[in-house]
């Protein structure tokens, strides 16, 4: 579904030549967030956020990136005509911090793991998702 969410998130991206950053913030009420310490790719029924991307931007091929609020990482690959692929796992460094007025969470993700064009300019599609549940 997408509509606009009635809770505010910010997200900030920067890259170098090595790396893909990511910050997201989920403002809300912290005692409200739906949250666990299970294996990476099992908390898929808790709050979470997460980067999508399409790197050849043509909507058949896509990444999902992200974090619980507890730092328990999720990834999995989206091809279309088949379900996502959570077995795809790929090594990207994660923070997690919950505060007063929500949850951050920053994800340090190497383009060396990801497959993309071999292009001098590059245009990716992003989005980016807040999976909430209260």
């Amino acid at each position: 579904r997408k509509t606009p969410t009635n809770l505010r998130t910010t997200v900030y991206v920067k890259y170098d030549e090595k790396d893909l950053y990511v910050g997201i913030k989920d403002n809300r009420d912290p005692d409200k967030i739906i949250t666990s310490i299970k294996n990476r790719d099992e908390t898929w029924n808790e709050d979470y956020v997460a980067l999508m991307a399409d790197p050849f931007g043509d909507d058949r091929y896509g990444i999902l990136i992200g974090v619980n609020a507890l730092g328990v990482q999720l990834d999995e690959k989206h091809t279309s005509g088949s379900e996502p692929d959570d077995s795809w796992d790929i090594l990207f460094r994660s923070s997690t911090a919950i505060q007063d007025d929500g949850y951050s969470a920053e994800l340090i993700i190497p383009f060396s793991e990801l497959q993309f064009p071999e292009t001098e300019i590059q245009k990716w599609q992003l989005g980016f998702i807040r999976k909430s549940y209260h």
